[in-house]
């Protein structure tokens, strides 16, 4: 039988910690400790999935396409939004 998988585990710590500590920055943690087991193990080379480069900057504005099609796919959700 295998072990509990790692996103469970991420979230019983999460929870304990809140309840131990809440002034630790528990997904900082996660993610750091995450990151240091993927490259010190050896993962990404087996297959785990990591993110690639991160571009930097903010993307170029660009003016929303109004499209009849999409307005009319859209418009039941003006009527949710309303209170």
């Amino acid at each position: 039988m295998r072990g509990p998988a790692p996103k469970h585990t991420a979230v019983v710590f999460l929870v304990v910690m809140k309840k131990v500590k809440p002034a630790f920055p528990r997904a900082l943690a996660v993610v750091l400790f995450g990151t240091v087991l993927v490259y010190g193990l050896g993962l990404h080379d087996g297959g785990v999935a990591i993110v690639g480069e991160v571009p930097s900057g903010l993307p170029t504005p660009q003016v929303p396409v109004l499209d009849a099609d999409v307005m009319r796919r859209r418009s039941p959700l003006r009527f949710s939004i309303v209170r």
